[in-house]
């Protein structure tokens, strides 16, 4: 199953009496950037770790 991230916005134009005509407005798809958004927070967590990887190894070594 394919998840798709959309943003739609749009509204109603009416006649006098109220009644429905059409609806108008735009639907936007922003799936690749939310892609790319989680990608990028995964290689953030991957960097953290190994800066406190490499913090802790570095700390080890002077600590001797």
């Amino acid at each position: 199953m394919t998840q798709k991230w959309v943003l739609a916005r749009g509204n109603g134009v009416f006649n006098s009496r109220e009644r429905l005509l059409y609806l108008e407005g735009f639907i936007t798809d922003f799936t690749e950037q939310k892609q790319a958004e989680e990608v990028l927070q995964e290689y953030n967590i991957r960097l953290e770790h190994q800066v406190a990887e490499r913090t802790q190894t570095l700390l080890e070594n002077n600590a001797l």
